[in-house]
């Protein structure tokens, strides 16, 4: 979407992606957690420090690169407090809602798109992710109405790499897509 966009429309974008990354990172901050010396846990109301990159790199594929505007967010383990205590931080809490942060982002993104304009549609998970398929695997994901499945499959170089070399080794699960991912893995490159 971001490639087709004129400038103006481009900032909205952009300050919508913000936003969904700023309410994926409040989920952040409630879900995490420090043991205490007592063993036991206990959720503290706090302020994560962290810092995201926003950046376009992409991995190399067999055609071209896929389109990758996406941003990391690095985590300290440490937070602070209401009270303007630090305290470590167990990154299980980070690692075990993982998922709820992902469907956070991805929510948020989806109503600003549709606050764009944008049709969604969304995106079922399949019901036994262990059964051989070609399919990916979506988790409470969307897609933009009016994007066809072959512009989605021309700009999804990589996951087609993937799934060629899996269809060449009879892979079918996605821990196998997975590693194969990893094995094919090429250095990322910036592009414009």
């Amino acid at each position: 979407i971001l490639a087709e966009l004129d400038v103006a429309n481009s900032k909205e974008y952009k300050k919508i992606f913000d936003k969904a990354c700023e309410k994926a990172y409040e989920v952040m901050e409630q879900k995490t957690y420090r043991i205490t010396n007592k063993g036991k846990s206990k959720i503290y109301d706090t302020q994560i420090i962290g810092i995201g990159f926003t950046h376009k790199t992409a991995r190399p594929t067999e055609v071209r690169p896929d389109m990758q505007w996406h941003r990391h967010n690095l985590v300290s383990l440490v937070a602070m407090t209401k009270d303007g205590e630090f305290r470590r931080l167990e990154s299980y809490g980070l690692f075990n809602n993982q998922k709820l942060i992902g469907a956070v982002f991805r929510a948020e993104l989806a109503n600003g798109l549709r606050d764009m304009g944008y049709g969604i549609e969304p995106l079922k998970e399949l019901e036994n992710q262990d059964e051989p398929t070609e399919k990916k695997v979506y988790e409470n994901s969307f897609k933009v109405t009016g994007i066809s499945d072959e512009m989605r499959a021309k700009f999804s170089n990589r996951a087609n790499d993937i799934n060629s070399v899996a269809k060449q080794k009879g892979k079918t699960t996605s821990i196998d897509k997975n590693n194969i991912a990893q094995s094919i893995k090429r250095a990322k490159v910036h592009y414009d």
